[in-house]
C-alpha cells in the first residue's frame, strides 16, 4: 500500500487528469500564487472565488453583494491550477460536496463556505460596508451555515421522514492524489464537506476580522499544511470545539431563525416559506440549530475505514442488536506510542488490521473504535457489526481502544475527554448505548492488564464504571470464571447468554 504522506504532497499531477491533488495543500500553493503578486484581478481572493460560483446562492449574494464577473485566468497560476480553483467553487446545488478538498488532518473540507466567512471576516477588519439585510443577521455565520441549515430542514419538513438534513461523510478514490469525493450515503445540503467548511469558515473569518494575514499563512498555520507528517495536531482538528465554544448555546437558533425570515423576502425563495408562519420558522430553526450541534460539535468526528485505508471485512459481518449495555475500554500496548497525526493513527490503524487478519486470523480490525491522540477516533468495526475485542462479550458492548502503551502514563487530556465527555454521551443520544451503560476495563472481563494501569484508574472515575469479577481463560474452554459474584443467585437464563457468545475471535492482548 502506497504511504499516505498527505502533509507532503506536492503540485504534480496524476497521469491522465492534469490536475493538482484536491488536498488543501494544493489550495495553499494556490493562494500563494494569487498572493505573491498582482494577479490581474481587481479584488481579494474571496471575491475572486465569489466570481467562480463559491457563493452564489440567494442568501450569499443578500449578504455579500453580486459576484463580480469572472476574470480571465491569473497569469500567476498553471492552467492546472487555474482548472482546479475553478471546479472546487463552480456551486452545484445537487452536488455540494464536489468542491471539496482533503486537509491534512484527515478531515474533508467544502471551499465555497470556507472562503466565504473568510470574505466577511476581511471586509469586517478593513471596515467595509456588508450590505445591510431585513431582519439583521451576523454575516459571518449566514455566508457560511444559516442558509445551508435552515433550507434544509424547510425543504424536509414536507417529506416522508427518510430524507437527509445533514451529512453523510464520504470517501476519496485515492486520498495520496484524490481527485474524486463520493458520499457514503443518501445526500443532503449539507453533506460532512460543507460542515467543515462551514465551521472553519466561521473560526478563520472571526480571526481574520481581529488580525488580518495572508491567506496563504492563514490556511498553511491553520492545516498545517507543508510542514511534514509527524508535527502534531494541526487547529482544524480542534474545529468542533472551537465553533461550539465561539457560537455558544442558542446563537446558531438565532441566526437560522433570523436566516429563514430573510428567504421569506427574497424573490428565489419567497415560494419556500409562503406557507411557513412565525412559530413555524422559530420550530424549524430550533431543531436544525439542534441537530448541527448535536452531530458536529457535541459528537466527536469518526475517521470512516475508507479515509484510513482499510482492507475489506473477510466473511460476512454480523449484526449488534441496538442499544447495546456495555463499554470496554482497551489500550493497544502495541503499538505503545500514541499517534498524534492523521498519517501515524491511519498508519498504526492498517498495522492493527493486518495484526488481526493475518496473524490471529480474525476477519477484521477487532475493535470497534479506536481513539488517536490526534483528535479523532478511528472507525473499526462501527456502531453496527459485532467485534472481537472482548471475548465472551463482543455482542454485548463497544470495544474502544486507545493507540498507546498507558500501562504508567496517560493518554493526552483532550483524549481522555474524546471518549468520556462526547462519544459516550453521543452513542447515549442516538439510541446506540443505553443511557444506563456499563463500562468496564478489558482487565476486568479476562486475564489481561489491558487497559494497562494508569488508564484503568483513569476510568473507575468515569460515569457508567461498575467493578466486576476477573476471568481466567484456561484452555480448551476460555469461559472458566473465579469470580466475587453469587453465582448461586443467578438464574440459568440470566448466565446461560453470557458463555454462549463465545466467537471464535477474541481480543487482543
Amino acid at each position: 500500500m502506497l504511504p499516505w504522506l498527505l502533509m507532503a504532497l506536492s503540485v504534480c499531477t496524476r497521469p491522465g487528469t492534469g490536475l493538482p491533488p484536491r488536498t488543501m495543500d494544493s489550495v495553499v500553493q494556490i493562494m500563494e500564487a494569487l498572493e505573491s503578486t498582482d494577479h490581474g484581478f481587481n479584488g481579494t481572493v474571496p471575491e475572486l472565488a465569489r466570481a467562480l460560483g463559491g457563493c452564489g446562492t440567494p442568501g450569499c449574494r443578500a449578504v455579500l453583494g453580486e459576484p463580480p464577473d469572472v476574470p480571465p485566468a491569473p497569469p500567476t497560476l498553471s492552467h492546472e491550477q487555474w482548472l482546479l480553483f475553478t471546479q472546487l467553487l463552480r456551486h452545484d446545488a445537487a452536488a455540494p460536496e464536489r468542491g471539496a478538498v482533503l486537509a491534512p488532518d484527515g478531515s474533508t473540507v467544502a471551499l465555497g463556505p470556507l472562503l466565504a466567512g473568510i470574505e466577511v471576516g476581511l471586509k469586517r477588519a478593513a471596515g467595509w460596508p456588508i450590505p445591510t439585510v431585513e431582519p439583521p443577521i451576523d454575516a459571518l455565520y449566514a455566508v457560511t451555515i444559516t442558509e445551508a441549515l435552515g433550507t434544509s430542514f424547510l425543504l424536509a419538513r414536507d417529506g416522508d421522514g427518510n430524507r437527509a438534513t445533514l451529512g453523510p461523510g464520504g470517501c476519496w478514490d485515492d486520498v495520496d492524489d484524490p481527485q474524486n469525493y463520493t458520499l457514503l450515503g443518501p445526500p443532503s445540503p449539507i453533506p460532512d464537506a460543507i460542515a467543515n467548511g462551514a465551521m472553519d469558515g466561521v473560526l478563520l473569518g472571526a480571526h481574520l476580522a481581529r488580525a488580518p494575514t495572508p491567506l496563504a499563512d492563514l490556511l498553511r498555520g491553520y492545516y498545517g499544511t507543508g510542514n511534514s507528517t509527524e508535527k502534531g495536531r494541526p487547529p482544524s482538528s480542534y474545529r468542533r470545539r472551537d465553533f461550539g465554544v465561539l457560537t455558544g448555546p442558542g446563537k446558531l437558533e438565532e441566526e437560522v431563525a433570523a436566516m429563514l425570515r430573510v428567504l421569506r423576502v427574497l424573490p428565489p425563495t419567497r415560494e419556500l416559506l409562503e406557507d411557513v408562519g412565525p412559530e413555524e420558522v422559530v420550530a424549524i430553526a430550533r431543531q436544525a440549530a439542534q441537530d448541527f450541534t448535536e452531530v458536529y460539535v457535541e459528537c466527536p468526528a469518526i475517521v470512516p475505514r475508507c479515509i484510513w485505508g482499510a482492507r475489506p471485512y473477510r466473511g460476512t459481518p454480523r449484526p449488534l442488536t441496538l442499544p447495546l449495555g456495555s463499554v470496554y475500554i482497551h489500550h493497544t500496548f502495541i503499538p505503545s506510542t500514541p499517534c498524534r497525526t492523521f498519517t501515524a493513527c491511519a498508519r498504526a490503524m492498517r498495522a492493527m488490521q493486518r495484526f488481526h487478519q493475518d496473524t490471529r486470523g480474525w476477519d477484521d480490525i477487532g475493535y470497534s473504535f479506536m481513539v488517536g491522540s490526534d483528535g479523532y477516533l478511528y472507525q473499526g468495526r462501527g456502531w453496527h457489526w459485532v467485534g472481537a475485542h472482548t471475548r465472551g462479550y463482543n455482542s454485548k458492548g463497544y470495544g474502544v481502544g486507545y493507540v498507546g502503551d498507558f500501562s504508567v502514563t496517560l493518554p493526552d487530556p483532550d483524549a481522555i475527554a474524546l471518549v468520556r465527555d462526547r462519544l459516550l454521551p453521543c452513542a447515549v443520544r442516538t439510541g446506540r448505548l443505553h443511557r444506563n451503560y456499563t463500562l468496564r476495563g478489558h482487565r476486568q472481563m479476562g486475564h489481561t492488564d489491558c487497559p494497562g494501569n494508569s488508564l484503568f484508574r483513569e476510568i473507575e472515575t468515569w460515569h457508567g464504571f461498575k467493578p466486576r469479577w476477573t476471568l481466567v481463560h484456561t484452555e480448551p474452554d476460555p469461559m472458566v470464571a473465579i469470580m466475587d459474584w453469587p453465582w448461586s443467585k443467578w438464574t440459568p437464563a440470566q448466565w446461560m447468554p453470557t458463555l454462549m457468545d463465545t466467537s471464535p475471535e477474541g481480543p487482543q492482548p
